[in-house]
């Protein structure tokens, strides 16, 4: 009885030996795992780190400092204009170049129809520019240029360009509006036209009048003759003023006054000392 006894009691040591040996090992691989996912989690750290300040450095290098910037299509508009309106001080990285802010402060430039900003790697900024092209100068209370399209855009300032064709007859909130800026575009229609004429061209055109309802007239630069075109067929009626220039000259006629609104007929006053109107069918 002790012997057998004395047996069971060995078998429970070796059991709850090899049990703690188990929970030894288990305990040992787990805090191997903690380590080892410590040790990873620092390391990702330290990458991240380390990677950011590498970009740090790079995205700030001077190989990056802006040296440049090239402005395209537009001769009113510098670099160092570009920089100020930019609120650019220094000369940034190319990466710190605000591109939005600088088109939407030359997009503020009444002389600015389009612009787009662009980085150039390494070192350089392009910004190209459509720039407004006046064809002629609308009266409105004060002188304002208008472009092809009829778009008015900016108020003449002393030293500017004043040799374009001025156009009349249009209160400056007419002149802004959908229905004035059409008119101005039909009127620069005509201006095209007439510049285009070999026998007339843009040194004898002083100024187109319009006058709603009625139409758009043409004043000659040299001797203030008035030529009333109507509301439209412009090319035609162009046609029909050079015809009846001629047989003016043939009859040795100086006109004050040519009426061309009515379908093949043109009305003509003329300038002689007692005036005189005719009416002469084409």
């Amino acid at each position: 009885m002790k012997a057998a006894g004395f047996a069971r009691k060995s078998q429970n040591r070796v059991g709850l030996a090899m049990r703690l040996r188990r929970r030894v090992t288990k305990l040992r691989v787990g805090v191997g795992r903690a380590f080892y996912s410590a040790g990873v989690a620092v390391l990702g750290v330290g990458t991240v780190l380390v990677s950011a300040v590498a970009v740090y450095s790079i995205v700030h290098s001077s190989y990056f400092r802006l040296q440049a910037v090239e402005v395209r299509g537009t001769e009113r508009i510098t670099g160092t204009q570009v920089m100020r309106m930019a609120g650019l001080a220094k000369r940034p990285t190319i990466f710190d170049i605000p591109i939005q802010r600088i088109e939407a402060a030359l997009a503020r430039n009444p002389w600015v129809d389009e612009v787009l900003a662009r980085r150039k790697f390494p070192d350089r900024l392009i910004v190209d520019v459509k720039e407004r092209s006046p064809r002629a100068i609308v009266h409105m209370g004060d002188l304002r240029y208008v472009d092809r399209e009829g778009v008015v855009f900016k108020r003449v300032a002393r030293g500017e360009k004043m040799n374009f064709p001025v156009l009349t007859g249009l209160k400056s909130d007419e002149a802004i509006s959908p229905e004035g800026r059409e008119l101005l575009a039909r009127a620069l229609e005509l201006v095209e036209l007439w510049e285009a004429e070999s026998r007339f061209g843009q040194e004898q055109l002083s100024e187109i009048h319009i006058e709603r309802g009625r139409g758009f007239s043409v004043i000659t630069r040299t001797d203030g003759t008035e030529i009333q075109f109507g509301l439209d067929n412009f090319p035609l009626k162009m046609e029909t003023l050079t015809k009846l220039l001629d047989r003016l000259e043939e009859q040795q006629m100086h006109a004050r006054h040519i009426d061309l609104s009515f379908r093949n007929l043109a009305v003509v006053r003329s300038a002689a000392p007692v005036e005189s109107m005719d009416t002469v069918g084409l």
